[in-house]
């Protein structure tokens, strides 16, 4: 199967979405004031991607790929991103440590039931 010949437009919005939320975790990693403004700012743009393939897929119809894709996506967006944000942000402690592990392994169960 070549996947670019299945790929749709909610597609490419929900791979825009993966996207921001990798680009949340490398603001997040970075020094300084604005790292974690621009990380937040990444975040709320992944959303607003992940509700326009949303709405793209219900009005066009979704490809085979577009279930899990949105579950991958999401689990980096709003998953990994937010943890490793809230973790670089405060300080680390090993209850701030477990909660991001708890908060990560919580949304990868409700992602994985949904799919």
């Amino acid at each position: 199967m070549n996947i670019l010949r299945i790929i749709r437009l909610p597609d490419l919005f929900t791979l825009l979405n993966v996207a921001l939320g990798f680009s949340a975790l490398l603001a997040a990693g970075r020094c300084g004031q604005i790292a974690p403004q621009a990380a937040v700012v990444f975040i709320l743009l992944a959303a607003m991607a992940d509700g326009l393939d949303g709405f793209l897929a219900r009005r066009m119809g979704s490809s085979p790929l577009g279930p899990s894709l949105d579950s991958l996506a999401d689990l980096v967006s709003f998953g990994a991103a937010p943890a490793f944000l809230a973790l670089q942000t405060f300080a680390p402690s090993p209850q701030a440590l477990l909660a991001g592990f708890f908060y990560l392994l919580c949304g990868t169960l409700r992602l994985a039931r949904w799919d």
